[in-house]
């Protein structure tokens, strides 16, 4: 009898709490609706996040901090309702939450004492009494993350959070932190049955490989089926393109409609000079779809066999 062909279990990766964090931007509220789904699609309770920082209020007078938090109060129960209204919540568990401190420190603390498995937010704030993802702040949720970061950049629709997802792009340089990022990658297209499409970037041949790139990218698409053995019940293209990463990244994104982009973030970036070079971060500016991005050694739950 010949033994059964083995086959490779890709581990399935899970969201049980999901932290919106908003400033009630629209950013920030764009990235709510879309962080609901998800919650929906894997059954997770949201916390609605916001944070009141007391430096803005030091030559306020007494009582200014304490009129701003009850302020703030008001606003995220009367933005609790317009979702209720809206639907966009329907059946999800809410938890309200209004913090008073630094900005990045009680987003740690939370993630922290509640086991957060996925930061929601918009990049693009205001300033004001509750103010995120501005300077520190950024470089803090995008790239210090403990936790995968779902981010709704500057160009994602607001009203396309309704649409559901059917395209998720994962692209791969075959690095640790990509490899790393892959399980996050299948599970989602799985939880929204969805077709994923793998895509890697190679710079312009040059030399004996300018003359055969068709060899090229059949090597590179065998690489990337082998690293996606276990999702080929979701694994419905891989691409191989010639270019400059971001740009291919976000023309593929474009011309196939893509719903969702999952990108593995390496460790290394530790100042926003650097962050801003990244390739991830050009992708996140241009997006035009939300973005799941997971630092390598993220906590990630997994859904037990």
């Amino acid at each position: 009898m010949e033994a059964e062909p083995h086959v490779t279990r890709v581990p399935e990766v899970t969201f049980k709490k999901i932290l919106i964090a908003t400033d009630f931007s629209p950013s920030s509220e764009a990235a709510l609706r879309y962080a609901a789904g998800m919650a929906r699609r894997f059954g997770s309770k949201v916390y609605l996040f916001t944070v009141v920082e007391p430096t803005l209020f030091h030559f306020a007078g007494p009582g200014a901090l304490s009129l701003a938090i009850d302020a703030t109060w008001r606003d995220i129960r009367r933005l609790e309702s317009e979702l209720v209204v809206e639907g966009c919540c329907a059946g999800l568990q809410i938890e309200l939450v209004v913090r008073s401190g630094d900005v990045c420190e009680q987003m740690s603390e939370m993630v922290t004492n509640q086991h957060i498995d996925l930061i929601a937010t918009g990049t693009h704030g205001r300033t004001g009494a509750s103010r995120l993802l501005l300077g520190s702040v950024a470089q803090h949720v995008f790239q210090q993350s403990r936790v995968p970061v779902l981010l709704v950049g500057p160009l994602v629709g607001a009203k396309m959070w309704a649409e559901g997802v059917k395209r998720v792009l994962f692209p791969t340089d075959f690095t640790p932190a990509s490899k790393y990022a892959f399980s996050a990658a299948v599970s989602l297209a799985r939880r929204s049955k969805a077709q994923l499409a793998a895509m890697h970037v190679l710079a312009p041949l040059t030399g004996e490989a300018l003359a055969d790139p068709d060899r090229v990218r059949a090597s590179i698409q065998q690489s990337m089926r082998e690293m996606f053995s276990g999702a080929e019940d979701v694994l419905n293209e891989t691409a191989v393109v010639f270019g400059s990463p971001a740009e291919e990244i976000l023309r593929f994104a474009r011309q196939h409609k893509v719903e969702r982009i999952v990108y593995g973030i390496r460790r290394q970036h530790t100042s926003i000079e650097k962050m801003s070079s990244s390739i991830a971060y050009e992708v996140l500016r241009g997006a035009t779809c939300p973005i799941l991005s997971i630092r390598e050694g993220a906590r990630m739950s997994t859904v037990s066999a």
